[in-house]
């Protein structure tokens, strides 16, 4: 999910950095000292980022002089809530809630909930190293305090004892999915 730093007096008008936070929400970037303006576009991320009356993203005032770690608030449009995993009979079984967290105008409905095995901490719906998903779709969704799901996991080649697996919920009209943290769970299967 992109992000963009600006600095001010210099003569540039574009973003001097244009870049993303990871999976787990951290991010680095190597700038000289002074003073930068932090934003994130509209319509990036699983949640709200604040507005300006006119609708604009609003901009974070970073003062950078040395090392430094900056906690950037947001509020997510849902959370993942009591997420519990099993792994028994080659098949991986998740349990969660999907709490509704920005309601109104802001509000974003569900469109799909994937549960995800893979090889690797990396877990996601793509790459060399996804094992196996499944996934329900807003409509399949009953009870959202209440969601239960299954995946199969496959014969590994090359054979591996463990694999790892997470929750993610997507949203309409946003790219970013929402996860649970990587790894959420590591399975010991043979």
């Amino acid at each position: 999910m992109p992000f963009q730093l600006y600095q001010f007096g210099f003569g540039k008008v574009g973003p001097v950095s244009n870049t993303t936070f990871t999976q787990d929400g951290t991010f680095s970037v190597l700038l000289f000292d002074g003073e930068y303006k932090l934003t994130v576009p509209n319509g990036q991320g699983p949640f709200l980022w604040k507005k300006l009356a006119d609708g604009r993203p609003d901009t974070v005032t970073i003062r950078m002089q040395g090392d430094q770690q900056l906690d950037l608030e947001v509020t997510p449009f849902y959370m993942i809530r009591n997420v519990n995993m099993s792994a028994a009979n080659s098949k991986v079984t998740a349990t969660f809630g999907l709490e509704k967290i920005v309601n109104g105008a802001d509000g974003k409905n569900i469109e799909r909930v994937n549960l995800y095995i893979n090889k690797t901490a990396f877990v996601s719906s793509g790459g060399d190293y996804s094992i196996a998903s499944s996934q329900k779709n807003s409509g399949a969704i009953t009870d959202p305090a209440n969601v239960s799901m299954e995946v199969t996991i496959p014969a590994l080649v090359p054979a591996q004892s463990y694999i790892f697996a997470r929750v993610g919920l997507k949203l309409q009209g946003v790219e970013d999915m929402i996860f649970t943290p990587s790894p959420r769970s590591t399975f010991d299967i043979y």
